[in-house]
């Protein structure tokens, strides 16, 4: 995956932050560099064994998907907590806050619907 030195940090902060805050309740199971000309990759990951969570990285944002129905749906859309979106997604306490909201939902919200 060839990123630019600033990609690539912020690709190892997610990375250490996921392994960080899930364990051994992750697995990566793939990683894949987007075709555009700006630092951009996917996270395919499955959390507690059973959910597949799309991390979208784009120029020092990201976003978090879940599938759902077929699909991917953003995790805005399935909760009404706040999600940080844009460049403030990329601040330490803000990834975290984020997969707290992920977790969350995943805990909760999706058991319960499953």
């Amino acid at each position: 995956m060839l990123l630019t030195k600033h990609g690539k940090q912020n690709y190892d902060l997610l990375i250490k932050e996921i392994q960080h805050y899930w364990e051994n309740n992750v697995e990566i199971i793939s990683e894949k560099r987007v075709d555009i000309p700006v630092d951009a990759f996917e996270l395919l990951l499955c959390l507690y064994e059973k959910h597949k969570v799309l991390l979208e990285y784009e120029t020092s944002t990201f976003a978090l998907k879940l599938w759902r129905n077929e699909n991917f749906v953003y995790l805005d859309k399935l909760t009404d907590k706040i999600v940080v979106y844009g460049f403030e997604s990329m601040l330490s306490e803000n990834i975290i806050h984020n997969f707290e909201v992920l977790d969350e939902v995943l805990k909760c919200g999706l058991s319960q619907q499953e």
